[in-house]
């Protein structure tokens, strides 16, 4: 079949399969094509595009996400993950160019691992219980950095979360008028009811950066609001499902802390400082280090670890009247499961 002049050919991988003598199946403005593949993972999806006066790079990147788009459709339609894989233009490769988050390779270093341990060990067992979480979604977030950068940035947001969200703080320990001034009219009317978790985020990094780190962000209100920023665009992606921005990568590229642009929120239009995700794994990297730093005391417990995996697995679950007695770490089996455990069917 010959490519029209503005074809775009995009092979993605599914865990479905394109059944046998498929062919080629239009779907609106766009269509699906068979290719020769082992286990018929693999297919064409094809639209065409017309770049107009748009730079070439621009273009491409304009094209993939469209495909992308049309991806995560056919992926809830078709109850599978279709992933892009690589794509063509005019038989010109569109992702030659592509940059993505990698984590750069260094030693160990033994000795500051064996120091933190020590601390992490005199913590409570609540706040061991939350560094640990903590430490869970920040592993989680640099694991899939090329592959999903909004979970990424999320994700350090929420290493954060799990020690901010339980901070003893009081309305009078904050400097309200920056966040008076960033969320507007409405933020004022509500933080009557409770300090927002976005206040507690922000403060807490304040409070546990090291002194070091602190100073070499410079102005305070500026870091805030990077810090604001971040929260701000974790709430878009919970809430509103939104991709992450582009001036957070193009902050990367420029090895900037931040790029301002400027976002609808209700009744105003609010200045994003929306910070390099670099910059935030380092910020709150020292952050957790800093907590832990402060928080260590005198006692030492030891098997940590061991104690959190078995409270982990620990429920008190709900059973089903009349039933059997049940001995301590008993196995319970399917049987017993399906019987007696609550639940709907």
């Amino acid at each position: 079949m010959e490519s029209t002049e503005n074809e775009v050919r995009i092979r993605f991988r599914s865990n479905n399969f394109v059944p046998d003598n498929t062919g080629r199946v239009p779907i609106g403005d766009y269509a699906i094509e068979q290719i020769p593949s082992t286990d018929n993972s693999e297919a064409i999806l094809v639209f065409e595009a017309e770049p107009g006066p748009l730079p070439k790079d621009m273009f491409f990147n304009l094209v993939k996400l469209e495909a992308n788009y049309f991806l995560s459709f056919l992926s809830l339609i078709s109850l599978s993950n279709c992933e892009f894989q690589a794509g063509l233009w005019n038989k010109e490769n569109i992702v030659t160019l592509e940059r993505k988050y990698v984590l750069s390779k260094k030693p160990f270093n033994f000795e500051a691992a064996k120091e933190h341990y020590s601390r992490f060990c005199s913590l409570s067992d609540e706040q061991r219980k939350r560094l640990v979480n903590a430490c869970k979604r920040y592993r989680q977030a640099v694991s899939i950095y090329d592959r999903e950068p909004v979970v990424s940035f999320f994700l350090l947001v929420v290493a954060i979360e799990c020690l901010s969200n339980s901070m003893d703080i009081r309305e009078s320990d904050v400097a309200w008028t920056l966040y008076e001034s960033f969320y507007g009219s409405k933020f004022k009317r509500n933080r009557s009811r409770r300090i927002p978790s976005s206040v507690k985020f922000v403060e807490f990094i304040c409070k546990y950066l090291p002194t070091g780190v602190l100073a070499a962000e410079g102005e305070i209100d500026l870091l805030k609001k990077r810090l604001l920023s971040a929260y701000f665009i974790r709430n878009s992606f919970v809430h509103d499902g939104e991709d992450l921005p582009s001036p957070v990568s193009m902050a990367d590229f420029l090895g900037r802390r931040s790029i301002v642009y400027v976002a609808p929120r209700d009744d105003k239009r609010i200045e994003i400082r929306a910070p390099a995700m670099l910059w935030l794994e380092r910020i709150v990297v020292n952050a957790l280090i800093g907590y832990l730093t402060k928080e260590s005391g005198d006692r030492v417990q030891s098997s940590v670890f061991r104690d959190l995996a078995r409270e982990a697995g620990t429920y008190a679950m709900k059973l089903r009247k009349p039933h059997p007695a049940i001995e301590k770490y008993q196995d319970i089996v399917g049987d017993f499961a399906k019987t007696y455990f609550e639940g709907d069917d």
